[in-house]
Order: structure tokens, then sequence, then C-alpha cells
């Protein structure tokens, strides 16, 4: 690979003082550069044009799901009454001091400290 020398001898020195090197052009020399277009150019759009994709149109019915669900959960009260009656009649009957309820829990609890999912 040969790299040849650059000639600086024939630098402006005013090109140091543009940072951006922005070419200052006379106004004489604005009429004579070559700023117009080759060929004909088209017409302009008078009116825009956008595509939505599929997937895009997916994603805006998924979004409307997920807020519609959101909304629904927000006017759910926090204490679900009928889960709280079904309790208190269990706890009444004695429901939760059979040995198969407790044989169940006890179950449960010792495969969580087993798996270590619990501490």
């Amino acid at each position: 690979m040969t790299m040849n020398k650059l000639d600086n001898s024939g630098l402006n020195p005013s090109h140091l003082a543009d940072p951006y090197n922005v070419t200052r052009q006379r106004p004489q020399e604005l009429s004579t550069a070559s700023s117009e277009p080759k060929g004909p150019m088209p017409p302009p759009s008078t009116s825009d044009h956008a595509e939505i994709s599929v997937k895009g149109r997916e994603m805006v019915d998924l979004k409307q799901a997920v807020d519609t669900g959101r909304a629904a959960l927000e006017r759910e009260p926090e204490i679900r009454a009928d889960r709280v009656a079904e309790v208190r009649e269990r706890l009444a009957s004695g429901f939760y001091q059979s040995a198969e309820v407790r044989d169940r829990v006890a179950g449960r609890i010792s495969s969580l400290v087993l798996e270590g999912g619990l501490f």
C-alpha cells in the first residue's frame, strides 16, 4: 500500500476559520452554479399516504383488548363478597378443620419449603 504525501502549499488560510468547511460563493458565482436539476422534476405530491401493516393492526387490537381488560378490573371491588361469603360458610361448617384439608395444606407448605420457594 502506498500513501501519497498531501500538498498543503495551495491551502487558503481562510479555511481554518471556517470549522464547518462551508464554501462561500459570491453573488455572481451563485447564478452560474449548476444547481438546476438534470431532467424533468416529478410534480409535487398533493397528498400524503401511509399504510399500516397487518402486524401493526394486530398490535392496536391487542392494546385495545388490554385496555378494556384493565378498565374492567378497575371496576371490580378489591374484596370479592362472593368469595368472602363462601369462606365464612366453610369456616362455620368446620370444612377447614378436616384431616383432608389439613393434609393438603401441609403438603403444599412442605413442597414450597423443599423447593426453596417459601423462604
